[in-house]
Order: C-alpha cells, then structure tokens, then sequence
C-alpha cells in the first residue's frame, strides 16, 4: 500500500485525535463520512522521545508541535483525547488558550469527562466553538459524531465498528452477527500491527497517512489488514482450568501479550485466559491476565475483571506482589524465571476456576453455642460441643432432682397426684 497521498497543507481545518485504532479510526470516518472536512488535515502523532506528544500530556502539545501545524483562524476538531483528571485544571486551561485564535469543537466518550463538560464548554466558546460528550460508548459516538457535523452515519458504520472493537465497546459484540464479529476482529487485529509499525518505522511516528489512507480506501486498508492479522501469534499450548480460565503454558510474545491471551481465550471459549510474558529490558517476566471483552459483552453475568475477583486479590497476597494495568488487563512483574511465572500463573488460574463454584455460606440455626463453634476451628468445636454436652447434663441431673424432690413432698402431704 501506498501512504504518499498527503492533505492540503493550507487546508483550514484540522483533526487532533487518539494514536490508538478508536482515535485514528474516527478521524478516517470524519473524513470519509462528512464533505466539508474531506480535506482536513490529521494530526495524530506519538513519540517515545518526545513526552509531550502523548494524549494525557496535551496541554504541552497544544502549546508545541499542534500549536505550530495549526495556524490561527483554523478549526479544530479534538477527538477521543479525555480531560487528564490527575490535572484537569492544566488541560482546561491549556485548552482554552489555544482556542482563543481557533474555532475548537471539542469531542469525546470516556465517562470521566461528563464532570467537566461545563469547564469545557467554558474553554472552547470562542470563535462559535464547542464542546461535545458523546458518551459513553465508541461505537455511538462515531455515528452521533458524524451526523452531528453533517455527515452519513451509515458511510461511518465500517469506521465506527472498528472505533468500538478498538475501544472493546460491547455495543459492536451485540449488533454483529458472529461470523461478521470474527471477521471485524481480525482486520481489527491487523490494524493493531499496522499501528504498531509505524509506530516502530519512525520517531515521531505519523499516524496522518494512515487515516489519509482509511479515508480514501478503506477496502484497501482492511485487504493489509487482513494479511497483517497473522503476525499475532495465537498459542497452541493452552489448557482449560474448570470452564472459565484458558492458561497459556508457552511463553507469550513479549510485544503481543494480551493480544495473544485474547485468542488464546476465544480459543478456549472461557471469560479470562492467563499467560507468561518475558520483559526483554530486565530479563525477568511477568504474569498476565485478561477478561476476554468478547465473552462479557455476550454474557455481562458471566463475571467481571479478574483484577476485582476476591481469587485475583487473594493470590496478589500470597504473592506480596503488586498489579499494574486495569483490572480487566492487570500484569505482575518481576518473576526471576519462567517456570517461576508459569507456576504463579497456574496457581491464579486454578483460584480463579475455583471461586466461580464456592459455595454461599448459609446461616440456619443462630443458637449461639452452635454459632461459637462453627466460628471456631475443629479443634475448639469438639471442646465447645462438649461443653454444651456437660451443661446439658448438668442441667438435666437437676431438673431429675427436683421432680424426686417434688414426688417426697407430695407423699408427705398424703397428696398422690404430683406433676
């Protein structure tokens, strides 16, 4: 393929978005889909040297490389850039400067920024800009994004199913009908590689030609993309622990990890799939874990995120070990060898299977003797019970002597009836 087609230069309008397949798929659909920006200029670029290219760090690339490409007098549309809720206040006014000169429409879907829509709106006022939340999911907001600026939703329908898979919507999951599903994702699965190419071919990496190219066509994109799909490897050294966990005994691809234990668990058929993966810079590894989005966007009461099951925060313990990543995709690092992960691994995985058929504890009686006990250990219960025993004795001994007591007393009196 070909990526050498490049947009006006002078063009007045702009896209800033996400350097992920959700963010570079909506600028294509913007694109693609609404005439009056078909010649907007993308701006998605990520740099592994240069920080302040980075999404979270915008209020430094609103102030360095975009605030250099974007002349005032243009407008801008941002897309699927959240607010930075560690330092709103910076992104916001950040913003706000740079929209002074612009006109700035404003748009995204994570939930976290639905509390700042006021501020954002605030930012963006001038020159007729605004601020946009379409929430919370990716697959809709493609759509309402498209005919909000004027355009066809159905021509995004392609762009915003790939926006969704991208963004593991389980929207996509439910509208597709399986075998176009497994199709979606695998073009999906190549475009991740395409991403990560360009990401690897260049510093800055420039992701502009990539959505030029998905704009104009995107049947030749997907073609790539297809071809692509087959350098994530997919494990063939998997076991089924119970009937919710797929565990990877071969070691994963340090670059395509979580991709990997994604097949491997769709292979499987389970909720969760958990693997090994080498950290080439230290030479230790790491154990992985995901929640397969596919199988809980099917069956939303199968479970939720390994990282929130009790088994995954018990096994964290024993371990005396940290988890870094989002509970649906938590790792723990530091394993000095790979048959020291993997056993860590088997054991999660065994944890996990089991505590999907612990029994509920039932409280039937709640005399509180028996309620000692049960609390108690096995040990202390046949002590307790014995107590109970002697008491009971004790008591009974009693009561037999005050009836003979009872029956001497009445034949005193010459009485024959007692009890």
């Amino acid at each position: 393929m070909s990526w050498s087609y490049l947009s006006n230069p002078s063009g007045k309008r702009y896209i800033v978005g996400h350097t992920d397949l959700d963010g570079i798929a909506r600028a294509a659909a913007v694109k693609a889909a609404v005439g009056e920006w078909r010649d907007a200029v993308p701006i998605i670029v990520y740099s592994r040297r240069i920080p302040a290219t980075m999404p979270n760090t915008l209020p430094e690339a609103l102030s360095g490389h975009i605030a250099e490409r974007v002349p005032s007098g243009s407008t801008v549309l941002f897309e699927d850039i959240p607010v930075d809720v560690h330092n709103p206040a910076k992104y916001i006014s950040a913003l706000r400067t740079f929209c002074v000169t612009r006109t700035c429409i404003w748009t995204d879907h994570h939930e976290t920024d639905a509390p700042y829509l006021p501020q954002l709106t605030d930012a963006t006022m001038y020159n007729n800009g605004k601020a946009m939340w379409f929430g919370p999911d990716a697959y809709d907001y493609t759509l309402a994004l498209i005919q909000w600026l004027g355009g066809d939703p159905e021509r995004a329908r392609p762009y915003a199913i790939l926006t969704g898979i991208g963004d593991r919507n389980p929207k996509v999951v439910q509208i597709l009908p399986e075998d176009e599903l497994r199709r979606w994702l695998r073009i999906a699965d190549g475009l991740d590689v395409i991403i990560r190419e360009v990401s690897a071919n260049s510093d800055p990496a420039l992701y502009d030609m990539l959505v030029e190219s998905m704009a104009r066509n995107l049947d030749e994109v997907i073609a790539e993309a297809v071809q692509k799909a087959d350098q994530i490897p997919t494990p063939t050294a998997v076991e089924t622990i119970g009937t919710t966990v797929a565990l990877v005994t071969e070691q994963l691809h340090p670059s395509w990890g979580p991709k990997s234990l994604e097949r491997a668990a769709l292979k499987a058929g389970t909720i969760y799939a958990i693997g090994v993966s080498p950290n080439p810079r230290d030479q230790t590894y790491a154990v992985r874990a995901i929640t397969y989005w596919v199988t809980m966007a099917k069956n939303p009461a199968a479970g939720k995120p390994i990282g929130l099951t009790q088994a995954f925060q018990r096994w964290l313990s024993a371990q005396g070990r940290r988890a870094y990543g989002p509970p649906a995709a938590p790792v723990v690092s530091g394993y000095a060898t790979f048959e020291r992960a993997l056993t860590a691994a088997r054991e999660l995985a065994n944890a996990v299977a089991a505590e999907r058929y612990e029994p509920a504890t039932a409280h039937l009686v709640s005399d509180k003797y028996v309620a000692q006990a049960v609390a108690a250990d096995y040990a202390t219960i046949l002590s307790k019970l014995t107590e109970i025993l002697e008491q009971q004795k004790k008591m009974y001994e009693e009561y037999l002597n005050l009836k003979r007591k009872q029956v001497e007393l009445l034949e005193q009196t010459g009485r024959n009836e007692y009890d």
